[in-house]
């Protein structure tokens, strides 16, 4: 009796053992799939830092813009919080053609932050500038660009060939904010 108890119960017991581990085993499948999803959109999270700036000096070019007009050198300090390079100091420079009127055109951009372990070496281009304007009144500026880390040491070594997208903001006389985007290329 009991060995036909058995027979009968082992089949039953066998495919409900197999259901389980079928079961699991997409269980595990998921969970792994989930696993390396998360690891893959997170290695592609773009990385966002800040930068409080002050521009040192101006001086007008005259002829050097486009078809002849007055373009605008300005040297630039900031100190970048947040990100890969928080706690850098940076040095730069940039030239703004100003023949359109509105905030101009940026001609080149050159800058290195720097920081104990690191130095990075970064251009910016594409940069345009547009006046802000509050109750009919011009209230400061903004600007937009991209640029490129065209050489990095130390601890920022892995920045070296990755591009970055900026927005700007005046935030008073010779003051501005930058947030950039560290591009996941």
């Amino acid at each position: 009796m009991r060995q036909a108890i058995r027979s009968r119960c082992r089949p039953a017991l066998q495919r409900a053992t197999d259901r389980v581990c079928r079961g699991a085993s997409w269980i595990g499948v998921l969970v792994v799939s989930s696993i390396a999803l998360a690891a893959s959109s997170v290695a592609r999270a773009e990385v966002t830092y800040h930068s409080d700036c002050q521009v040192v000096d101006t001086t007008r070019l005259a002829n050097f813009g486009h078809d002849g007009s007055p373009a605008q050198l300005s040297h630039f300090t900031c100190h970048i919080i947040g990100g890969p390079l928080h706690g850098s100091f940076v040095t730069g420079t940039n030239i703004w053609d100003m023949s359109n009127g509105t905030g101009g055109v940026l001609l080149g951009s050159i800058a290195i932050a720097q920081r104990a372990g690191s130095n990075v070496l970064y251009e910016v281009h594409d940069g345009t500038r547009h006046q802000q304007t509050r109750e009919g009144k011009v209230a400061g500026w903004g600007a937009s660009s991209w640029g490129v880390y065209t050489s990095a040491t130390g601890a920022a070594a892995a920045l070296k060939g990755k591009t970055f997208t900026s927005v700007v903001h005046s935030t008073g006389p010779r003051t501005f904010t930058v947030e950039n985007v560290i591009n996941g290329d």
